[in-house]
């Protein structure tokens, strides 16, 4: 069951049952033991004699909408399966029964619980156990729950510590304005493929380690109970505080707490102002009870930003996507591009704000490039007024995930923090800082340059200030969409993608977005060698890469492949063949990989392709 222990109340307890017959095993005070709160559970708390459908009645007394209803059989593992017929029906006269459909009823630890789960979507008084076969019945408890508040909304972010935090924050905030109750799950996903040698992985700390142990018994809800969910529903569309209280629900316990993804939440909630959300979120932040060792950071963090004195935050994304084999190939998805923090834009926020005089902290997970960064806007403006966070780490011996949490805390004292993201889809961690500063200090570079402004910059300072070939291809990249948006003609914007491809050439992202080009330009023989070079290095990565993330990311590109099939291109057919296949139209998978067959290996990979077709 979902629900917390306070949050129900067994209206069964203490009341009285009825049972179908008494035979030669049944048992003293049967009427009583059933529902009583201190009957031991496992005990028979009633025996019927043997007979067709043996039931019991339990009176409520009045009508309750019911929740839950919880069964507990004998604890003698001999006996237990005569109870495994057990069936459900509900009644609020005692004369009109309903029958619990058995997809709401569940077994649990062999036999010994059973589970009604109700969702209160009905009233009654009377419930009804019987078995659905000729059999002794027998049980030990039954309890029987309705709701003591109308819902929950509960936080299962399975993402980085930012979007967790923000979660746990706008749940919060959702639960007092509608008089839900707020819990929070704490999953721990993996590394997200990132080289830590590169980078500063994304890490996480259990929920023990984090939080202290008031608030995780107040808040905090076990994975087992709840599935992991980003909280996209609550906010695709715009809602009042009344219909996130009264529902319809999202689910029939209540709703998944949003994400930063629909934006802060005065954006999509009416009758409330951006700095009103931006308050009410930060006395939720300082009401959390942190561990010792969290209450530590934060207290040090805020200590050190205050010694320090004024100055603007630079927080430079983008190190977890460059480096990870699995994001970078998001290259057309704009909740990943759109987060990445191009050093070009940074060498030009800085030199502003050196200008300006302001002191300047550079935070990020790609600390040597962070260092060098550094190191060369002090070089050509011949000032000390910038640093990165990590001069003042050094004096704590702090994991990565704990870092993290002193650079949110440290960057909240900020002026302004610059942070990536295009509308809503803006850093949840310079998010998070922005909250617990109480003020609206950051801004994302795109409301700052227009598109115009950022390929000028990138183009310019690419020029002037080394990076690596990852960050490189990425800016290059950059630049490709930027050209594309401001409908610079194919054979120009060709020129940049294919600069990335040049800079990190195991990335066939850049292929697919190049034979997109070339598909334009009606050059299909380029396309068509571009193709052929990359099946025969490595096909398998090939269409993992154009079949990523659901086929969500290069889905528009199918058509054309599809389109541009036939005899003169069989690498594009072969590959309008494997897109057919899956689409599960394998009749259309046959006819273009017939194409195929007249390059080398083309019989081979028509073979492989067919025996594939047949498994599926």
């Amino acid at each position: 069951m979902i629900w917390k222990n306070e949050d129900v109340e067994d209206v069964a307890k203490n009341k009285f049952s009825i049972q179908s017959s008494i035979g030669k095993y049944s048992i003293q005070n049967a009427n009583i033991n059933l529902l009583k709160e201190d009957f031991p559970v496992g005990d028979h708390a009633f025996h019927t004699a043997k007979e067709d459908n043996p039931w019991c009645i339990i009176d409520l007394g009045q009508n309750y909408p019911i929740e839950h209803i919880r069964v507990y059989n004998i604890k003698d593992e001999r006996y237990r399966e005569r109870a495994k017929s057990l069936c459900v029906e509900i009644s609020h006269n005692e004369r009109d029964w309903i029958r619990v459909s058995s997809e709401l009823c569940y077994w649990e630890d062999n036999y010994f619980v059973f589970n009604a789960v109700l969702s209160q979507v009905y009233s009654a008084r009377y419930v009804r156990l019987f078995l659905n076969e000729r059999n002794y019945f027998h049980l030990s408890k039954v309890q029987v729950f309705t709701r003591k508040i109308p819902g929950y909304i509960i936080s299962a972010k399975p993402d980085g510590f930012g979007m967790k935090l923000y979660s746990i924050l706008a749940g919060m905030f959702l639960a007092k304005k509608t008089g839900l109750k707020f819990l929070f799950s704490w999953y721990t996903p993996a590394d997200f493929a990132n080289k830590t040698e590169k980078c500063l992985g994304i890490s996480f700390g259990s929920v023990d380690e984090v939080f202290s142990s008031e608030f995780i018994s107040h808040y905090y809800i076990s994975n087992s109970l709840v599935e992991k969910n980003h909280g996209f529903f609550i906010h695709s569309k715009k809602r009042t505080f009344e219909e996130i209280s009264y529902g319809p629900y999202e689910n029939k316990w209540g709703w998944y707490a949003p994400g930063i993804e629909g934006g802060l939440l005065n954006e999509w909630i009416e009758n409330i102002s951006l700095n009103d959300c931006i308050v009410e979120l930060k006395k939720n932040y300082d009401s959390i009870l942190f561990s010792e060792k969290f209450e530590y950071i934060r207290r040090q963090s805020t200590n050190d930003a205050q010694e320090y004195g004024k100055f603007v935050a630079l927080h430079i994304r983008g190190a977890d996507i460059v480096y990870s084999e699995h994001y970078k190939r998001f290259a057309l998805y704009g909740f990943v591009g759109d987060k990445f923090f191009p050093y070009e834009i940074a060498v030009e926020l800085a030199l502003y704000e050196i200008k300006k005089g302001n002191k300047i902290i550079v935070f990020g997970q790609d600390i040597s490039m962070n260092t060098s960064f550094v190191q060369y806007i002090s070089k050509i403006t011949n000032q000390k007024n910038i640093t990165t966070i990590d001069d003042f780490l050094e004096k704590y011996k702090l994991n990565d995930f704990e870092r993290s949490f002193y650079e949110m805390n440290f960057m909240s004292k900020a002026q302004l923090i610059y942070t990536p993201g295009i509308s809503k889809q803006k850093s949840a961690f310079s998010y998070c800082s922005m909250i617990i500063s109480g003020t609206n200090n950051a801004i994302s570079f795109h409301d700052l340059y227009s598109r115009k402004d950022q390929f000028n910059i990138i183009l310019r300072r690419s020029q002037e200030f080394e990076t690596n070939n990852k960050y490189k291809s990425f800016s290059y990249l950059r630049l490709f969409l930027l050209s594309r948006d401001l409908k610079y003609k194919e054979k120009d914007s060709i020129k940049y993608i294919q600069k990335a491809y040049e800079y990190d050439p195991e990335n066939e992202s850049y292929v697919i977005l190049i034979v997109k080009m070339l598909f334009l330009m009606q050059q299909y023989d380029k396309a068509e060698e571009y193709l052929k070079e990359t099946i025969l290095k490595d096909e398998d990565r090939f269409f993992k890469t154009l079949f990523i993330h659901y086929s969500r990311v290069y889905k528009n590109e199918f058509q054309t492949y599809i389109k541009n099939a036939n005899l003169r291109y069989p690498y594009i057919s072969y590959i309008a063949a494997k897109i057919c296949q899956h689409e599960n139209k394998n009749y259309e998978a046959f006819e273009y990989c017939k194409y195929s067959l007249s390059i080398p290996n083309g019989l081979k990979m028509f073979e492989v392709l067919k025996i594939d077709i047949k498994k599926s």
